[in-house]
């Protein structure tokens, strides 16, 4: 049935995760960006995260549609694990300024 409480206890989930994320992205730009062309390679960096966030929005619905909704959760569940660690060992081995 219905339950309201774990729609909004859902959606507050997704908000704060992806708040993270978004946090630990743009200090991963911070450290990799140059300082003396820091407002270039941002920006840069930025387009290019926004570009592929909007392109993977879109052939997200594209799976979801072509297989059920647990397989792609699963799929989506993995990547973001992945690209979890990978963001832990890029900040890692990036060079401290």
């Amino acid at each position: 049935g219905k339950s309201y409480f774990v729609l909004y206890a859902t959606s507050a989930l997704v908000n704060f995760t992806g708040g993270m994320a978004m946090t630990a992205f743009t200090l991963c730009l911070w450290k990799a960006c140059n300082k003396e062309h820091a407002a270039v390679q941002y920006a840069l960096y930025w387009s290019l995260f926004i570009f592929n966030t909007n392109l993977l929005a879109c052939l997200g619905g594209l799976l979801a549609a072509a297989y059920s909704w647990e397989y792609f959760f699963l799929f989506a569940s993995c990547i973001g694990i992945f690209s979890s660690l990978l963001l832990i060992m890029a900040v890692r081995f990036l060079p401290q300024r």
